[in-house]
């Protein structure tokens, strides 16, 4: 059967993106055209269509029912392509940009699990601390705390609370009995987390003393490290520490303190999961709870 003459493929490329980023702007930025652009392949539809598809008021652009309609069969219709075309180019690999010693600590040793659910899949870990960029960068997703700058405008899901508290080896424990004790040992910070026994101090509401040992390092991981070969003291979180915990290596005289912020999943809000994102996305908030 011969199929029907349709619009141009951009043309309805265009009207797609308009109806799911819900403006020109956004659908230029998705598509990486110009406003200019997509406004003219809108109205090469418009002219080809029967019906109308749009309405505009003022600066907006407002679906008619048809218009809604139609866009939701184009989001069902290209979302297939890419589907099938990721199944065949790339669909089994996902690109996660993560800070690096949670990636080392936490989502690295449990990977295996998700590898056993879902074989014949790759997951690349990408280290990396700077703001969050899916335009610069080429990542799926992304793994930052929750307070971490330049997060607006993204959808961000939170899934690993994240507490913190000092700790130690037990060497060093000896003659520690309350929290004010831990100000006569040797303190360990890192730039990744300056203000860590600033916050800790104010948590347990110790004054903060400026004159006293401090042995400073680059990473989180390298300053756990250096505590767990009785350096000093450190403040870190039981998620990052937990197999030094387990094996005895270091302890927790005081426990952990909530910081009020959480790990959490960061993606582009005009971007629609793959399958893969979506079963990573489920696993990580699973293995969260």
């Amino acid at each position: 059967m011969k199929r029907q003459k349709i619009p141009s493929l951009n043309a309805l490329r265009a009207f797609e993106a308009l109806f799911r980023t819900g403006s020109v702007h956004a659908a230029a930025d998705d598509l990486g055209v110009t406003a200019g652009a997509i406004s003219k392949q809108l109205s090469t539809l418009s002219e080809a269509m029967e019906n109308r598809l749009y309405n505009i008021s003022g600066r907006d652009i407002v679906l008619t029912p048809y218009g809604k309609q139609l866009g939701a069969a184009l989001k069902g219709a290209f979302d297939s392509i890419e589907s099938a075309i990721y199944a065949g180019k790339g669909g089994n690999v996902l690109n996660v940009s993560c800070l690096g010693t949670f990636a080392l600590k936490w989502l690295i040793p449990r990977l295996p699990k998700f590898y056993a659910s879902h074989g014949g899949v790759s997951v690349n870990i990408l280290e990396a601390y700077e703001q969050v960029d899916f335009k610069s960068h080429k990542y799926d997703i992304a793994i930052r705390m929750t307070g971490s700058k330049g997060l607006e405008g993204y959808r961000v899901t939170p899934f690993l609370r994240y507490s913190f508290g000092v700790l130690m080896s037990p060497n060093l424990s000896g003659d520690i009995k309350e929290p004010a004790d831990i100000m006569r040992l040797p303190k360990i910070s890192y730039k990744t987390y300056d203000d860590s026994w600033k916050n800790w101090q104010k948590a347990m509401g110790l004054d903060e003393v400026m004159e006293e040992q401090y042995f400073e390092f680059d990473h989180t991981s390298t300053a756990i490290s250096a505590a767990v070969a009785g350096i000093g003291a450190v403040i870190s979180s039981s998620i990052l520490t937990r197999a030094e915990l387990t094996a005895g290596e270091l302890i927790a005289p005081f426990g952990f303190i909530s910081s009020g912020q959480s790990y959490a999943i960061i993606e582009p809000t005009n971007k629609t999961r793959t399958s893969l994102q979506a079963a990573f996305i489920d696993w990580l908030l699973e293995e969260g709870k």
